[in-house]
């Protein structure tokens, strides 16, 4: 346990040019046993009320290189298992980021060499580093690493563990930090052994909080409440907390420095020509001799047992996987679910068609059987057909040869009598008559046998005539 007050550094900036005799300037004074800060202001500027004479300091710079005290001091007490803590703010119209950064990269690179000494001494001790980059605007808070938007309740549920990230060493830290912030910001550190846990460095970095508000919003009521809680607090009958009686992250993260177990040290950046914004200058140190009057009580952090830490760590990371591959495995499930709907429905979609291609198979089956049947009933048919004209061909054929032959025997009949009647006796006379009488009786004879014979002939060519028609009929189906 240590008690001490606040550590107060001012880092006082040189004006670039050659100011006027007559402007508003600050005189350091670093004589023994403190340094002190004179403002001198010209008689014929009365807008202030009663200024001190002095405002003293734990130290006054006008270097960074000369806050190498402060930063070992820092770093020190970190490794050593105490809470420490940079608190950084700017006033007048220098712009002083370049002055604070390399301050901030002091303190890491310092972090740097003391890790490494002390792993040369005993090679097998390691330690780990885990940080937090949060940036504060208005009501929302930011995860400067990768630009998230944080809900407030989720730090104060779950402190600073939730958003804390593990790096090899502190240069890691600086590739983001370095760039700076629009918004005030805090850069957390969280140093461990091997087996216990040790201290944190927690640099905050207020920017130019008494610089007037361009706008009225939530931010630009955290620090005034600052302001009045440290006024509060420096007041030794103050019984008030500031856990309790604020809604604001930063003026909560700032006034754990000033209260808590923790070491701290407060960088003012002031320039010593600050022309028209000599309030906010004066306003600036007068917080500082504010915050000079409160004691800090800097704590040992308890030697937790690392390796318990480690392993509830592992479950609480154990149990975060679980949960996460529980809804992944819950969304599976609900992706199968519905995928296996789809198959059902699939399948009966499939099972529709088939029917659908077994009945349109078993028509066209049936079709093609129909259409079979139907060329053997036409063959069949051709067939018949052809076999009955060829009958009544052939029955043709038939009569007409025996027309022929009966034609072809009744004219050899007619010529066998007609060379029995040439033989004549003409001394037959008185049968001449008689002859004649046959004669004609043979001639009506043979006239009524021509015209039976011209019938047989025409009823002949009708027969022909029907046999060439049958012929062309059967080409034809055939």
């Amino acid at each position: 346990m240590a008690m001490s007050k606040i550590h107060t550094v001012a880092y006082v900036q040189p004006p670039t040019i050659t100011q006027s005799p007559s402007a508003p300037c600050l005189r350091i004074n670093t004589t023994v046993p403190g340094s002190s800060i004179a403002v001198d202001i010209p008689s014929d500027i009365t807008a202030f009320g009663p200024i001190r004479a002095r405002y003293y300091f734990s130290r006054c710079v006008t270097q960074p290189e000369q806050c190498k005290p402060e930063v070992e001091d820092l770093v020190q007490m970190a490794l050593e298992g105490y809470n420490s803590a940079a608190i950084f703010m700017s006033t007048g119209p220098l712009d002083s980021f370049k002055s604070r950064q390399t301050m901030i990269y002091q303190i890491l690179s310092h972090l740097d060499e003391k890790l490494d000494e002390s792993k040369e001494q005993d090679g097998s001790r390691s330690f780990q580093l885990h940080y937090a980059y949060l940036g504060l605007d208005e009501k929302d808070y930011y995860d400067l690493r990768v630009n998230r938007k944080l809900k407030k309740q989720e730090i104060d549920k779950n402190g600073w563990e939730a958003i804390m990230e593990p790096a090899d060493n502190a240069n890691d830290m600086w590739k983001i930090p370095k760039y700076g912030a629009r918004v005030p910001f805090v850069l957390k550190i969280r140093l461990s052994g091997d087996q216990h846990f040790l201290g944190t460095i927690t640099i905050i970095d207020l920017l130019f909080p008494f610089c007037p508000p361009s706008a009225i919003d939530d931010q630009d009521h955290a620090f005034p409440e600052l302001v009045q809680f440290l006024n509060n607090y420096a007041n030794v009958n103050y019984e008030g907390s500031i856990i309790n009686d604020t809604n604001h992250l930063l003026t909560k993260i700032t006034a754990e420095c000033f209260y808590g177990s923790c070491k701290t040290v407060v960088f003012a950046y002031i320039n010593e020509y600050p022309d028209d914004i000599l309030r906010d200058t004066i306003d600036t140190l007068e917080l500082m001799q504010t915050v000079r009057e409160i004691r800090t009580v800097a704590i040992r952090n308890a030697m937790e047992n690392r390796k318990a830490n480690m392993y509830e760590q592992q479950v609480n990371i154990l149990q975060r996987q679980y949960e996460s591959e529980h809804n992944v495995a819950s969304n599976l499930v609900q992706q199968l679910n519905v995928k296996d709907m789809d198959i059902h429905r699939l399948e009966a979609e499939k099972a529709c068609v088939q029917r659908g291609l077994e009945e349109r198979s078993e028509k066209m089956e049936c079709s093609l059987e129909l259409q079979k049947l139907k060329a053997a009933y036409d063959d069949s048919k051709r067939t018949t057909e052809t076999a009955f004209l060829q009958k009544r061909i052939h029955q043709f054929a038939s009569s007409l040869t025996h027309a022929k032959d009966i034609i072809k025997k009744y004219q050899d009949n007619l010529q066998d009598i007609k060379r029995e009647q040439l033989p004549v006796n003409l001394e037959e006379g008185e049968k001449i008559q008689s002859i004649k009488d046959e004669k004609a009786a043979d001639d009506a004879w043979n006239e009524h046998q021509a015209q039976v014979f011209e019938s047989l002939i025409g009823q002949l060519d009708q027969m022909q005539n029907e046999l060439g028609d049958i012929k062309t009929i059967v080409f034809e189906k055939s």
